[in-house]
């Protein structure tokens, strides 16, 4: 569990909300600490964790995890049967039969449903059942409806037509933006899982090697069980590029070998235990165009640094932005088209703040950050270096600090 329950009520108070619902993956996880791998597969299935302002907090979840999303001892679980076949022996609690129970006052309304709609409308209905019983069923309810989709928030309207229903996202993503020691602890493992991988490429970058090879080398370094702590990593953003980059295409094909003059670049990033690193690194193949290597040094490195120089406390998100466009404007005026330089990240690999020329989020301390210049050119060579930042109490803290910003000439 990530969220400071106590904190998320306040932030309810402040908007006279009577409760608030997690009715998406990214935010259930964030809640209860479990992040369901059949959600994640299989988008029929719903679960819904809720914090009312003054009862226990709880889980609507099917039977077969009911365990796993009460295991932070913080949300009540409130099971129903799922469609997936468990035999319970004997001195083993029957959740199928809890599921059942719970469901009861209502089965004859899920008489005739197909799958997907059973599996939607069978949670809602046990929601409204909870908050009956709590004194909710006409309170005003904040949901995470940025998140969820349309028919879910549709049919949590049909069923409970008494609440009034808020959209409480930004609260989430307010919330989310703040990390805790154990997810900044999952994003520095990312971080240095993600820049292992990238390393561990440098002795394949050579004149013949394809990108294919290259990219399926990364993809394979970041996957798979931590040996020290058991957390799992997997491979989440996947952007290996040569350039020069065709015009009209984002990246070249995967199975044509590499020459000497063009670069490799990563923009890249693993997920451990659900919780995102985002680090973008280039290299040359031989020798390329030295006035290349001068604009990567003179505009896209200083433009970083000017950014990273105003990380800390107190600074608003579009003051970063401007730092930059301050040194790449100047020698390239359509870099105005360039919406955002850089992103808070976290469960997601995308997430406020965003570093916009309109953003006016104040930098606290406990943010993520990630720092990008991207500079493109169709047909022509691309960067994009790429690191990530801590906002302190100080200032600011490096994490992706196991890779060099050195332009290398491998090959």
């Amino acid at each position: 569990m990530h969220i400071d329950i106590e904190k998320a009520r306040r932030r309810m108070a402040a908007r006279g909300l009577d409760a608030m619902v997690a009715g998406s993956l990214t935010n259930t996880y964030y809640c209860t600490g479990h992040y369901s791998p059949h959600w994640f597969y299989i988008r029929d299935q719903l679960r819904l964790a809720v914090i009312p302002k003054n009862s226990e907090p709880f889980v609507v979840t099917p039977d077969v995890e009911a365990k796993a999303y009460t295991r932070s001892g913080a949300f009540r679980g409130y099971e129903f049967p799922m469609d997936v076949y468990f035999k319970y022996p004997e001195g083993v609690e029957d959740l199928y039969l809890k599921g059942k129970h719970n469901i009861a006052p209502f089965e004859d309304q899920l008489q005739g449903l197909d799958v997907r709609k059973l599996l939607i409308r069978t949670p809602v209905l046990l929601l409204a059942e909870i908050l009956s019983n709590r004194n909710l069923d006409g309170a005003r309810i904040g949901i995470d409806k940025e998140y969820i989709e349309t028919e879910f928030f549709e049919e949590i309207v049909d069923v409970l037509p008494g609440c009034e229903w808020q959209d409480c996202s930004e609260i989430f993503k307010e919330m989310r933006m703040i990390k805790g020691e154990e997810e900044l602890d999952c994003m520095v493992r990312a971080t240095r899982i993600t820049e292992e991988a990238i390393r561990s490429c440098f002795p394949m970058v050579r004149e013949g090697v394809t990108v294919g090879e290259l990219l399926n080398h990364t993809l394979k370094a970041m996957s798979g069980i931590s040996s020290e702590t058991g957390g799992y990593c997997e491979a989440w953003e996947r952007g290996v590029v040569s350039t020069p980059i065709p015009a009209g295409e984002t990246r070249g094909p995967l199975d044509v070998p590499v020459k000497v003059g063009q670069t490799i670049r990563w923009d890249i990033g693993c997920r451990y235990n659900h919780y995102c690193a985002d680090v973008g690194r280039q290299v040359a193949i031989g020798d390329i165009p030295q006035s290349q290597i001068d604009f990567y040094y003179s505009v896209i490195l200083e433009a970083s640094a000017a950014m990273v120089e105003k990380i800390r406390p107190g600074v608003k998100a579009h003051e970063l932005y401007q730092a930059v466009h301050s040194i790449v404007e100047p020698v390239d005026p359509d870099y105005s088209r360039r919406l955002f330089n850089g992103h808070g990240l976290g469960i997601e690999l995308h997430e406020e703040p965003y570093i916009t020329p309109w953003s006016q989020i104040v930098l606290e301390p406990g943010m993520v950050i990630a720092v990008e210049v991207p500079y493109y050119v169709a047909g022509g060579y691309a960067w994009n270096y790429e690191d990530m930042y801590l906002v302190t109490q100080e200032g600011h803290r490096l994490l992706s600090d196991g890779l060099t910003s050195e332009l290398l000439k491998l090959g």
